[in-house]
């Protein structure tokens, strides 16, 4: 391996564990502050629950593919070139397409979790939405009702 390639994987792995441990700390962070609002709703709970699972889930396998990467260095380093003979390079060949293989999963893993976690957002969005706007037509609707009240017993006074 020459000295960029280094630096770039070194750069790569710094920063998936970087962000692996910054995003598991605000979720530790969030699910003490869950643990003491009164306020919220079951539900509510529910979905905070599920979505700091889903996040803490997603911030080990990004640590996970960065130690596959680092990983990576030292096999590479030990890989026969392409001078040896057939009976050394299979066994290895196939080992390293077993480890690429289980890189990719654990990338797929963290790109479904974050797909997964989007659209529950998305979802939780939406029907907190609604319900806001329930909420604004049922004061609306009061709020119409007493002017209609107010003003029929003010037309109807001498």
């Amino acid at each position: 391996m020459n000295l960029p390639e280094i630096l770039l994987g070194g750069a790569l792995v710094f920063g998936l564990a970087v962000l692996a441990i910054y995003y598991a700390r605000r979720q530790f962070q969030l699910l003490k502050t869950i643990g003491k609002d009164q306020t919220l709703i079951p539900e509510e709970k529910r979905y905070f629950y599920r979505q700091i699972r889903r996040r803490l889930t997603c911030s080990a396998l990004m640590l996970v593919l960065a130690g596959l990467l680092v990983g990576w260095f030292f096999i590479a380093q030990n890989l026969p070139g392409p001078e040896a003979d057939e009976d050394r390079r299979k066994p290895i060949l196939e080992m390293v397409t077993f480890y690429w293989i289980l890189a990719l999963l654990v990338l797929f893993g963290i790109l479904a979790l974050a797909g997964f976690d989007f659209m529950a957002t998305a979802r939780y969005g939406l029907r907190q939405r609604r319900l806001l706007e329930m909420e604004h037509r049922a004061a609306l609707e009061m709020e119409t009702a007493r002017l209609r009240k107010k003003r029929e017993s003010g037309n109807g006074a001498p």
